[in-house]
């Protein structure tokens, strides 16, 4: 589209002075709120039009010609939350300033469907709840740790109980939430998702426009891990968060 950027009112024509193409807040995924402290950046070969004010935000806007899909990459400096890389697709500019022409040329696109807010999963740095029950452990083949490994978590029962994610040392945290009235030590699942490769930087995950919530909470495996999975039975204590032994997955 050509012309002025307008808002079209009942006093007349009002500059726009910036349009909004994306929003991004890094989310815990444990208590659900902010995750302060999050260095979140877009990754280019020259500096972006992001500001990041290093309180887990970002903001891009469309000052100036963006592509179709972003790279976003979330860390934690303080080993809190495991990293992600996002690739995210953006409203362009011309639908998100279509409805405010004269006509309209096409649907409002309102600031929310612009924001993200992707779940950081814990770390083994992460400061648990007093009282949680979890485990530290490191995921390995071998003698070799396993980078960025993803795991499924099942209860006794064999019923979902959420995702961990691997940093790249192939340390994770499992946190669980064990049934009421649970005492003494809980079995549980873990079904391990190898990478197909060993690069120091997660893998790239796609999200789309209107993302699912699934892909948000990172509880979708994304491209570039091997398709074989491994289940592996281990033991949690109700009301700790310990340390265990690395779990050989070969």
């Amino acid at each position: 589209m050509t012309g002025p950027d307008e808002l079209v009112t009942p006093l007349g024509r009002i500059p726009v002075r910036h349009r909004l193409a994306l929003a991004v807040q890094a989310v815990d995924a444990v208590t659900g709120r902010p995750a302060a402290g999050v260095r979140v950046t877009r990754e280019t070969r020259r500096p972006a039009p992001a500001t990041d004010n290093g309180r887990g935000r970002l903001v891009l806007r469309h000052d100036r010609p963006l592509p179709a899909t972003v790279l976003i990459r979330l860390d934690d400096p303080a080993g809190r939350w495991v990293s992600r890389r996002l690739e995210v697709a953006i409203f362009g500019y011309d639908e998100v300033r279509a409805a405010d022409l004269e006509p309209p040329a096409g649907a409002r696109i309102p600031a929310g469907a612009r924001a993200v807010r992707p779940w950081l999963k814990p770390a083994t740095g992460y400061p648990a709840p007093a009282f949680a029950t979890g485990i530290r452990f490191g995921v390995r083949r071998g003698r070799t740790r396993i980078p960025w490994p993803r795991l499924e978590v099942f209860d006794s029962a064999g019923r979902p109980a959420g995702w961990a994610h691997g940093d790249s040392r192939g340390e994770v945290l499992v946190l669980i939430r064990p049934d009421p009235g649970a005492a003494g030590a809980v079995p549980i699942v873990v079904r391990v998702h190898e990478p197909a490769g060993q690069g120091p930087l997660p893998g790239l995950e796609p999200v789309g426009k209107a993302p699912p919530d699934p892909v948000i909470r990172g509880d979708v495996l994304p491209p570039g891990y091997l398709p074989q999975a491994t289940d592996h039975l281990l033991s949690c204590t109700v009301g700790r968060v310990a340390g265990v032994a690395d779990l050989d997955i070969s």
